[in-house]
């Protein structure tokens, strides 16, 4: 089994509050994840013209990113 932030091997465990698998390191810096109800609604807002495949996809992205929602948010949208 491989961290699914890291790809590391060494000390990995399953941690029920992320929902996968991680090594200690990652474990420590990571922030735990918001539910996936509560990413599509606050990251998608009213825009539903975006495929579940999709959005499905920025919810694992942003899982194993690490990160909290705010910054998760602040690194992967720009305004026009």
């Amino acid at each position: 089994m491989a961290c699914r932030i890291c790809g590391g091997g060494d000390n990995i465990a399953f941690y029920w509050k992320y929902v996968m698998a991680m090594c200690q390191l990652c474990h420590v810096h990571s922030v735990p994840p918001i539910s996936y109800g509560k990413f599509d609604e606050r990251y998608w807002a009213a825009d539903d013209d975006v495929p579940v495949r999709v959005r499905r996809e920025f919810y694992s992205d942003y899982k194993v990113s690490g990160l909290s929602f705010e910054r998760f948010l602040e690194e992967t949208t720009y305004e026009v």
